[in-house]
């Protein structure tokens, strides 16, 4: 009875050692237990091995709606283009449609005559001239005299000053003044009456000369004495 108890024993402690074997020194007793004494070897559990958890489906998204078909557009109208005509400034041949003329009457004076000098400015060109302005500054030999016909003019002191807003393509204006020769203007004198007008940039002038007599006249003709 003793040996059968004592195979069986010898054969738990070699089953016990052999499965101890297989479970590596993880199942002994660590140095710190009793010297003599092992813990029964156990077979240490492994860590359950981490799943990963399950990947979410993704959320069915919204039905894709249906896009409007693309409308048709209408075809661009022809915008209309409308040509300005600009009035053209008074300038090349404008400019040079300025004209000024002066005239005297009569041309042989003296002291205290009266001299009638007629004033004409006139637009040659094929468009209006704009702000026209015609000055005639008397020379010391003459004094202003009376206004006889025309328009837009007066005296400045002793300065004839004629004036126009505009001046229509082809038409003139005459101006007819006096002035009367000084006292004590020098014999033999050429008396020059210088007019000037402008428009824009152009500018145009005109004289009219008399003539004071010489003090001494030639004489006229002469006798020869015949004697026998």
């Amino acid at each position: 009875m003793k040996r059968a108890f004592r195979l069986a024993a010898y054969l738990l402690a070699m089953a016990l050692l052999l499965e101890s074997l297989v479970a590596g020194p993880q199942a002994w007793a660590t140095p710190e237990q009793i010297e003599n004494h092992q813990t029964v070897p156990t077979r240490t559990p492994k860590p359950p091995t981490p799943t990963t958890a399950p990947t979410p489906a993704p959320r069915p998204t919204s039905e894709p709606q249906p896009t409007a078909p693309p409308q048709p557009t209408a075809p661009p109208q022809p915008t209309a283009t409308s040509v300005a005509t600009a009035t053209p400034a008074p300038t090349g041949i404008a400019s040079a449609g300025l004209s000024l003329t002066l005239s005297a009457a009569p041309v042989q004076v003296w002291s205290g005559v009266t001299v009638v000098y007629t004033l004409t400015v006139a637009n040659l060109a094929a468009v209006a001239l704009r702000d026209v302005v015609a000055l005639d500054p008397l020379p010391a030999e003459l004094e202003p005299g009376a206004i006889l016909a025309g328009h837009n003019a007066d005296w400045q002191f002793g300065t004839l000053r004629v004036a126009f807003a505009e001046l229509a393509a082809g038409a003139q204006a005459e101006v007819v003044f006096t002035a009367k020769v000084a006292a004590g203007a020098p014999a033999g004198k050429v008396i020059v009456n210088r007019a000037t007008a402008t428009a824009g940039a152009a500018t145009v002038s005109a004289s009219a000369a008399v003539a004071m007599p010489p003090a001494e006249l030639p004489a006229v003709g002469g006798g020869v004495a015949c004697g026998r």
